[in-house]
C-alpha cells in the first residue's frame, strides 16, 4: 500500500522556501527588509506574500516571542532565529 503524500499549503511552502532564503543570506542579525524580501521572492504573488507575513506575525505572537523587529525600525534578530521562526510558523499550517 502506498503511503500518502503530505501536501504542503501554498503559505507553509513560502514560509518554508523563505526560511531556506533566509538561512542562506551571509548577515549574522536578519531585519524587517531581510524578512519581508525573503517572503517576497519565495511567493509568486502579493496575496500570498501578505499572508505569510500574517502567519509568521501570528506565529510570533502566539508564541510569546517579541516581534517587534518584525514591524519595526528596531535591532535586529539573528539569521538562524528568524529562519527557525519561518519554519515553525510553516509547520503550524502544513
Amino acid at each position: 500500500m502506498e503511503r500518502p503524500t503530505p501536501t504542503v499549503s501554498p503559505v507553509g511552502a513560502v514560509l518554508a522556501a523563505a526560511a531556506d532564503r533566509v538561512d542562506s543570506l551571509p548577515h549574522a542579525r536578519m531585519g524587517r527588509v531581510d524578512v519581508h524580501l525573503a517572503l517576497r521572492d519565495a511567493s509568486p504573488s502579493y496575496e500570498l506574500t501578505q499572508a505569510a507575513l500574517d502567519r509568521l506575525a501570528a506565529h510570533l505572537h502566539e508564541t510569546g516571542v517579541d516581534d517587534r523587529w518584525l514591524h519595526q525600525w528596531t535591532p535586529r534578530c539573528g539569521r538562524s532565529d528568524v529562519a527557525a521562526y519561518l519554519r515553525a510558523a510553516a509547520e503550524v499550517i502544513a
